[in-house]
C-alpha cells in the first residue's frame, strides 16, 4: 500500500496535520518514535488561531474544556511594579488572544480524533531511519522498539518530529540562523490550588534573575528563570533547589513536581522547507526562544497552510509546484516571529539595573498614551502574518484584503442564533460578499466551477440590523455582529478564501467569474484538462 501521507512525529503539530489530512480524505501513516504521549507539560499557551485550526479539524469542542481561556500576560518591574498588562478583550479570530493548555490532555484529544479515522494507521514507538524518493514516491524506513525494522511508502512526507529531527536529517537539510542562545530553568508541577494572585502569565524583569510563572490547565503551573552565568547547574537542579523556586509564590509541600530541568533556547530555522515529496513543519522547521509563546502556534499555522495544499494534488491533481508557495507564505512570518522572539528576550533579560531602570521607566511612560496603552492591552503587538507572495490571484496591496488573514466574526443567522462563521460558512473555500450574493455575480458554468472544483460555500455578510426584512427576503444572510469583517470589502463587494481562512483575492462583481475560473485552473488538473 502507498500512503497518500506520511506523518513523521506525534505531538501536537503532527496530530493537528494528521487530522487535516484525514478530513480530507487522505490515507495517513503516523510514525512516532515514542511509545505513549508525553506525561509532562511542554507547551503552556495556544493562540486564537490554534484554536481556529482546532475548530476546523473538528476537535475544539472536545479539547476546550481542558483549557484556561483568554490568558493574560503581565511585565512587572524587580519591586513589583506593574510595566505593561495583555488582556484582550478583542476575538478577531473567534477565540480568545492567549489560552492556557496541559499537554499531555491536548495530546490525548487529538489522538483519540485520530483513532476515529480509519485510514490513518498511527505507529507508536517507531523511529524513522531514513527515506529515499523519486518523482512519484518517497520510501521510508523506520525502527520499532523492539529493534525490528519496516518500510513503508507515500506520496508525501511531513515532517513534525521537533527540533531535533529526523526527517530533516534524513533529506540532509540544516539549521541556519542566528547564534542567539539563551537558558533557562523550567520547573512544572501540579498544584490543589490555583495561586490566586497569579492571574496572569507574569514574567518579572528582575535583572538578578528575570523569571517567568503562570497558570496551566489542569492544575499545573509554570515556573522558568534565566540560568546566570555563575550559576552552578547541578546545584540549580537539585530537588532542594526546584523547591525554592515554588515557595517565591506558594508552599512547596503541596506541589507535585512533575519536570524540572535547564533547557537552552535557540533561534534557528531549516535551509529549506521542502526537498522533493518531503516537506517540514513545526521545531522541524524553525526554532524560536518562547518569550511570545509562540513555537508551538508556529508550527500549527504551518500545517493549517500546508495541508489543503497537499490535498489539492492528491484529490484534485493541482500541480505539484503549488506546494512552493508554502515556504514562500509561512518563512517570512516565522522568521519575523523569531526575531520579535529574541528583541522581546533582549529586552526583559537585561542584567544591568541602570539598564533595566531606564526601560521600565519609558515602558510606564509610554503606555500612558491610550492608543499604544490599549494597542499593548489588546495583544496588537503580536502580529499576523501577511502573505505578500505565493497562492494568491492578485498582487497584495497595502490597502488590499489579499494576502490577509480573514477574521472569524461572531454571526446572527436568520433564526437569530448567535455562532461562528466557520461554524456556519464551513472552512473550506468560502466566496464572501459584503451585502451582495456571490452567487448572483455568477454565471452559471461560474458557480459550477466553484461549486464542483473549489467545493466553496457561499456567504453574504452585512451589519446587524441590515439584513433584508421584507416578505421573501433571503435566509443565507449573516449579520456581523461586531463588525470585523467589514474593513476587508472596501473596494470591492467579495473576497475568496482559502482553507487557510486567508484572501486569495478580492473581486469586483464583474470579475468574480473570472476570478472562479482562474483559481480552478490553479488548483484542478482535471479542470485544466476539460477547459483545454
Amino acid at each position: 500500500m502507498t500512503f497518500d501521507v506520511a506523518v513523521i512525529g506525534l505531538g501536537p503539530v503532527g496530530e493537528l496535520a494528521a487530522l487535516l489530512l484525514a478530513r480530507a480524505g487522505l490515507t495517513v501513516l503516523v510514525l512516532e518514535r515514542e511509545a505513549d504521549v508525553y506525561p509532562n507539560p511542554r507547551v503552556g499557551v495556544l493562540d486564537g488561531e490554534a484554536l481556529r485550526t482546532l475548530q476546523k479539524a473538528g476537535v475544539y469542542e472536545r479539547t476546550v474544556p481542558d483549557m484556561l481561556l483568554g490568558a493574560g500576560a503581565q511585565w512587572v518591574s524587580a519591586r513589583g511594579k506593574v510595566v505593561a498588562t495583555t488582556l484582550p478583550t478583542e476575538k478577531i479570530q473567534g477565540h480568545p488572544w492567549m489560552s492556557a493548555i496541559y499537554q499531555p490532555l491536548l495530546d490525548k484529544h487529538l489522538r483519540a480524533a485520530l483513532a476515529e479515522y480509519p485510514d490513518v494507521d498511527i505507529r507508536l514507538g517507531h523511529r524513522l531511519t531514513g527515506l529515499t524518493q523519486d518523482d512519484e514516491v518517497v520510501e521510508l524506513t523506520f525502527r520499532d522498539v523492539d529493534g525490528g525494522t519496516g518500510n513503508a511508502r507515500a506520496r508525501f512526507v511531513v515532517g513534525c518530529d521537533g527540533a531535533n529531527s529526523a526527517t530533516r536529517e534524513a533529506i540532509g537539510v540544516q539549521l541556519v540562523g542566528s547564534a542567539y542562545t539563551d537558558t533557562w530553568l523550567i520547573v512544572d508541577a501540579k498544584l490543589p490550588e490555583p495561586v490566586t494572585h497569579l492571574p496572569y502569565f507574569q514574567m518579572t524583569l528582575d535583572p538578578a534573575a528575570p523569571s517567568l510563572t503562570g497558570r496551566l490547565a489542569a492544575g499545573g503551573h509554570r515556573w522558568e528563570r534565566k540560568v546566570m552565568p555563575w550559576e552552578d547547574h547541578d546545584e540549580i537542579l537539585t530537588p532542594q533547589a526546584a523547591r525554592r523556586v515554588i515557595a517565591e509564590v506558594t508552599d512547596p509541600d503541596t506541589a507535585e513536581i512533575l519536570r524540572h530541568l535547564i533547557y537552552t533556547f535557540r533561534a534557528k530555522s531549516a535551509e529549506h522547507w521542502r526537498v522533493g515529496r518531503v516537506l517540514l513543519c513545526g521545531d522541524a522547521a524553525h526554532l524560536m526562544p518562547p518569550m511570545i509563546g509562540q513555537g508551538l502556534n508556529s508550527g500549527i499555522r504551518d500545517v493549517t497552510n500546508l495541508t489543503w495544499k497537499i490535498a489539492a494534488v492528491v484529490n484534485a491533481g493541482a500541480p505539484l509546484q503549488i506546494l512552493d508557495s508554502y515556504e514562500v507564505e509561512r518563512r517570512p512570518h516565522a522568521d519575523a516571529i523569531t526575531a520579535m522572539s529574541v528583541r522581546v528576550g533582549r529586552l526583559v533579560t537585561m542584567q544591568s539595573r541602570w539598564a533595566a531602570t531606564i526601560r521600565d521607566a519609558v515602558g510606564v511612560t509610554l503606555l500612558r498614551l491610550p492608543p499604544l496603552r490599549e494597542h499593548v492591552r489588546q495583544g496588537r503587538w503580536r502580529p499576523p502574518a501577511r502573505y505578500r507572495r505565493g497562492l494568491l490571484l492578485t498582487q497584495p496591496s497595502p490597502r488590499s484584503p489579499v494576502g490577509r488573514l480573514f477574521p472569524q466574526p461572531l454571526v446572527r443567522t436568520f433564526s437569530g442564533a448567535e455562532r461562528r462563521l466557520d461554524d456556519v460558512a464551513g472552512s473550506g473555500w468560502r466566496i464572501i460578499g459584503w451585502d451582495a450574493d456571490p452567487r448572483e455575480a455568477l454565471s452559471t458554468d461560474g458557480r459550477r466551477i466553484a461549486e464542483d472544483v473549489l467545493g466553496a460555500n457561499f456567504v453574504t455578510l452585512t451589519l446587524p440590523g441590515q439584513r433584508p426584512v421584507h416578505r421573501g427576503a433571503p435566509t443565507k444572510i449573516l449579520e456581523d455582529l461586531h463588525e470585523l469583517a467589514r474593513p476587508y470589502f472596501r473596494r470591492q463587494p467579495f473576497v475568496v478564501l482559502r482553507p487557510d481562512h486567508y484572501v486569495c483575492a478580492n473581486p469586483s462583481s464583474t470579475a468574480l467569474d473570472s476570478t472562479v475560473w482562474k483559481l480552478a485552473k490553479q488548483i484542478s488538473k482535471a479542470h485544466t484538462e476539460a477547459r483545454e
